[in-house]
């Protein structure tokens, strides 16, 4: 152990021991070079409290790519277009933000609602937990002009339905029909993971 507090004097200690790239005002602490990396899984940076608190703690945070698959909800695949079925993903804490520039080539043995699948982490449980998503944009569609396509996922789950506002009452899936063999998509949901 080379400091107990978190001031000029153990940047001293530290520089002592031979580390070097912290710097203090007295007040903050610098890190000018390299990251800080816990050496114990399942630690984190307390913000805004003077205490540790598990609601206060940011302990994950993670950048990657998800592959996508279009299916109908029988499990039947539809043939995705090679150039468009990655996505990207930010998580932070429990907060999963996906998107995705999707598109297929054939309908394969796909029929009836239509589902996107492979998004990065299960939704959390719970009924407060039906996170919806949007479509900026969508080409090849057999749709009716004026009506617009979003996102639902499940919880529980790691795949979304499209609903469409095409329903006196409200909305309906879209189904492989609707979607037609050529589709593509652009797709953004932010959700809480289980």
């Amino acid at each position: 152990q080379v400091a107990t507090s978190a001031g000029p004097d153990a940047v001293s200690a530290f520089e002592a021991a031979g580390v070097s790239g912290i710097t203090s005002d007295g007040t903050d602490i610098t890190i000018t070079s390299g990251d800080i990396i816990f050496g114990t899984a399942e630690k984190g940076i307390n913000l805004g409290v003077t205490a540790n608190t598990d609601s206060n703690t940011l302990d994950d945070y993670e950048e990657g790519t998800w592959t996508a698959q279009l299916a109908d909800d029988g499990g039947d695949n539809m043939v995705m277009n090679g150039a468009q079925t990655t996505g990207t993903y930010t998580k932070v804490g429990n907060l999963v933000t996906a998107t995705g520039y999707l598109g297929t080539t054939s309908l394969g043995d796909a029929s009836g609602s239509i589902q996107i699948r492979g998004f990065p982490f299960a939704v959390a449980s719970g009924s407060a937990s039906y996170p919806a998503g949007s479509a900026g944009y969508g080409v090849n569609f057999a749709i009716t002009a004026g009506t617009s396509i979003n996102l639902i996922v499940s919880p529980g789950m790691t795949y979304a339905y499209l609903p469409i506002w095409d329903a006196t009452g409200g909305t309906t899936f879209m189904t492989a029909a609707q979607w037609t063999a050529n589709g593509n998509i652009i797709i953004g949901v932010t959700y809480r993971a289980a």
